[in-house]
């Protein structure tokens, strides 16, 4: 980390304008950092509250999902159950696009708007299932196409919420965390509703097994304890000193 002193005589040489690591550039981002994290003393950003049950580690990142194979059958995850799951979890972004958007609205950023989902309590990430019941025979199992169409739309939305923690923690002068996928900030796009699989004519369907579904719940909740630590680490981080020190003289 180191200091700079800045006189009047400081940048009488081109190399001190042009100096990706001391120059011009380099102060301003500084200079800019510093103020925002005296706002941010002003106005404290709200800690998340994990009762997600997930097991992400944060030097890991996100994990991606899996593409699980057509399950041709009567007996894959039930669609109602998982759809009741995948609630939850929309809840869970929800929670923490509102608790970024009052952070980051404090710097100027932009919202992170997510136009579904319910918030029990402010800042407070519900618990989230991670197994989904198997459905007996004749039952209405989650369809395949479905089940990947939510897990696309979670998968974008996750790194979205990561990004843009990634954009706060860059707003105050600190490094971004891995990012597995995804990029940040902006509105988050709504996840389709669940559908149950429907029998053609032979009695076949064409679902997804129940282990599948239980895994993509099994990750994405581990993904929402990252996104939750990312933040407690964004937030701690306002603590420790900037890489650049300015002083005059």
């Amino acid at each position: 980390m180191p200091t700079i002193r800045i006189n009047k005589d400081y940048f009488a040489g081109s190399g001190k304008v042009w100096d990706r690591q001391v120059g011009l550039g380099a102060i301003i981002a500084s200079l800019v950092a510093d103020n925002a994290r005296r706002v941010l003393a002003d106005t404290p950003p709200a800690a998340l509250t994990d009762n997600s049950g997930g097991a992400g580690t944060l030097e890991a990142g996100l994990q991606p999902f899996a593409k699980p194979a057509p399950l041709v059958a009567a007996d894959g995850g039930l669609n109602m159950n998982f759809a009741a799951s995948v609630e939850k979890l929309v809840n869970a972004h929800k929670v923490v696009a509102e608790t970024l958007t009052a952070a980051r609205a404090a710097l100027g950023l932009p919202a992170v708007n997510l136009a579904e989902g319910n918030v029990a309590a402010a800042n407070t990430i519900p618990a989230l299932d991670d197994t989904a019941n198997a459905a007996a025979s004749g039952s209405a199992p989650v369809a395949h196409a479905s089940f990947m169409g939510i897990v696309a739309v979670t998968r974008r939305n996750q790194g979205k919420l990561l990004g843009a923690i990634n954009e706060f923690r860059r707003a105050v002068g600190n490094a971004p965390f891995a990012n597995a996928f995804g990029t940040g900030g902006g509105e988050l796009a709504p996840t389709p509703d669940p559908v149950a699989a429907e029998a053609d004519d032979a009695g076949v369907y064409v679902s997804v097994a129940v282990a599948d579904a239980t895994a993509f719940l099994v990750i994405a909740r581990d993904n929402v304890a990252v996104i939750a630590a990312a933040w407690q680490a964004a937030i701690d981080g306002l603590s420790q000193p900037a890489d650049l020190r300015l002083v005059a003289g």
